[in-house]
């Protein structure tokens, strides 16, 4: 009888952490929202101030009507949770007080991988140095960045 009791309490602590263990409904992961699985074109990268980078006569906030390298730039979320984004990197560079250049310098592949719930999709990549977060608004993703240039204000891509 001695052992039992010596075990007793042993046995009752191990049965309630086991017991504790084994209720995975609050710890439990929400599936991945495959809604999202399709090509997106990106429609816009928006600015804070108009630009005229095309020099035809006509100011833009959305540089992607001013920039013909952008015009083939994707973004392909697959449904085994990869993504693959073709498209140029920017510079930006400063004229005079608030004028700004932007030009296309190179367009690498870059993949990572995703995850998505209802409101947005995150976007994980081992190359950049941290994730994008896109919020999901009907057939469009978009990354609300919300800076002033050289920086942008938002980037967009509607699904095809």
């Amino acid at each position: 009888m001695k052992s039992f009791k010596k075990l007793f309490p042993f046995a009752f602590v191990f049965m309630v952490l086991v017991s504790c263990g084994l209720d995975g409904d609050e710890d439990a992961i929400a599936p991945p929202n495959f809604d999202v699985v399709a090509l997106y074109d990106l429609v816009e990268i928006n600015v804070s101030a108009p630009l005229d980078l095309n020099n035809d006569g006509t100011s833009s906030l959305n540089i992607v009507d001013e920039l013909a390298c952008l015009a083939e730039s994707t973004l392909l979320i697959n449904g085994d949770l990869t993504w693959v984004l073709s498209q140029p990197n920017l510079e930006v560079t400063s004229i005079t007080g608030d004028q700004f250049n932007i030009d296309c310098i190179d367009t690498p592949i870059q993949t990572g991988t995703w995850f998505s719930d209802e409101l947005q999709v995150l976007l994980t990549s081992a190359t950049n140095t941290g994730p994008a977060t896109l919020r999901i608004s009907g057939d469009r993703l978009i990354a609300d960045i919300g800076l002033n240039l050289p920086e942008f204000q938002s980037v967009v891509y509607q699904r095809r």
